[in-house]
């Protein structure tokens, strides 16, 4: 939605322009998971952060 993002130097990539609270644990969720290499949990976390991302690709650890 244009209304609600802001390109960046990559075509695939926007920046949200939001009001309200962010919430850092379910960051640091997605952060944890990357770093014990648990690719489920990491997509599933990735999605509900990002609730427009989708990972068409195969899972690979």
């Amino acid at each position: 939605d244009k209304d609600t993002t802001i390109p960046t130097d990559n075509p695939k990539v926007f920046k949200a322009k939001v009001n309200g609270m962010f919430d850092a644990s379910r960051l640091q969720q997605l952060i944890d998971a990357l770093n014990s290499s648990d690719t489920d949990d990491m997509l599933k976390i990735l999605q509900d952060l990002v609730p427009e991302f989708s990972y068409q690709g195969p899972v690979q650890a």
